[in-house]
């Protein structure tokens, strides 16, 4: 078989491979899941067209159409580059008016000295493989290793544009080459893919942690919340911890400050009061919001008298925290739990009792 029987039959390759993964990147971008997406499906979509021209250009030998392919390229690589920018989200300035100052310069020479076969190989040989070089070159300053692969892959596509005029003139390369090129093209598009998969991934698993983190998480002071003091404390009872103390905090001026000095100054007060039982206890403690401007915190294998001791020292340190001149003042009510038959609501009724007798002293 010639190279004009198989030609036709390898650019229909081309063509497949790029239209797949063209229309696989038009229903990502009709999700609307990511901008570049859209640059690159524009992309994958004006090369499919460009070897649609280009098949019918050799078919039925008119030479227009075959021209008309080269231009395709170029719109392709431009895209190609613009979208690997994107993809980055980096405005690469100074390597855009590089390369646009060079394509401006190269023309004007070429024009000027009537160079009309050198401006048809600067716009389909120098150009596509600048523009393809660079793309891969951005998307290598990802230090990631399928950004690494992508970015390989552009650059070898772009070196293979710009070496093809000398490249189709040697034996061994037609046809495998083309199949050759075909292949890393196919490649390309499927490593684009790859990356947008494992960040769309990526971004549901962060989104999960972050819905979880907030689930058990109070937002405001960064304490875990009731949901996380109700189950921690279950998992201690059933766990059988004993003995097992709590203490319940609420703070007396909050609502004197918000109606003072605003809400954000009791917030201020809230953000204190938890940096300041955060530094007091141990790994062993777990501190929460409770809610409202009540705190409380669990002390897992620890008496009466280790609770004590904490809330004189939260008594202590509170003094030294002033809000537009107020003192953090704060109640604060202790129990313990030393048998496995007493129900867990006692141990923060009683310990909520101790802290409303000494609030109303």
């Amino acid at each position: 078989m010639t190279l004009e029987e198989i030609l036709p039959w390898i650019i229909l390759s081309y063509l497949s491979g790029t239209l797949v993964i063209a229309l696989v990147m038009a229903f990502l971008t009709y999700l609307g899941t990511k901008p570049y997406l859209k640059l690159w499906m524009l992309h994958w979509a004006i090369l499919s067209v460009g070897y649609i021209i280009l098949y019918l250009g050799l078919i039925y030998n008119i030479h227009r159409l075959v021209m008309l392919y080269f231009w395709f390229v170029v719109v392709g690589s431009v895209l190609l580059f613009r979208a690997s920018c994107v993809m980055r989200a980096i405005i690469y300035t100074h390597l855009r008016l590089v390369i646009h100052g060079l394509i401006i310069l190269v023309t004007f020479i070429m024009v000027w000295m009537n160079i009309t076969e050198g401006l048809f190989a600067f716009f389909y040989v120098v150009l596509p493989s600048v523009l393809f070089v660079s793309g891969g070159i951005v998307l290598l300053t990802k230090k990631d290793w399928l950004y690494a692969i992508a970015g390989g892959l552009a650059i070898l596509i772009g070196i293979n544009y710009f070496f093809f005029p000398y490249l189709s003139t040697l034996a061994f390369y037609l046809p495998s080459g083309y199949l050759m090129t075909a292949v890393i093209g196919m490649c390309f598009g499927v490593s684009i893919l790859g990356i947008y998969f494992i960040e769309v991934s990526q971004e549901q698993r962060r989104l999960r942690d972050k819905l979880f983190y907030m689930s058990f998480h109070d937002r405001l002071t960064g304490l875990h919340n009731r949901a996380y003091f109700d189950e921690r404390l279950e998992k201690l009872h059933n766990e059988r911890v004993y003995p097992l103390s709590m203490i319940v905090m609420d703070l007396n001026n909050l609502k004197t400050v918000n109606d003072m000095h605003g809400h954000r100054y009791g917030d201020e007060m809230l953000i204190k009061t938890a940096s300041l039982l955060q530094t007091l206890a141990d790994d062993a403690m777990i501190v929460t919001r409770y809610g409202g401007d009540e705190f409380v915190v669990i002390l897992p294998h620890s008496n009466e008298a280790e609770a004590i001791k904490l809330a004189r020292t939260i008594h202590q340190e509170c003094k030294t925290i002033l809000i537009k001149n107020i003192p953090l003042d704060i109640a604060i009510g202790y129990a313990e739990k030393s048998r496995e038959d007493e129900p867990l609501e006692h141990l923060f009724d009683r310990a909520e009792i101790r802290m409303y007798l000494e609030k109303n002293q």
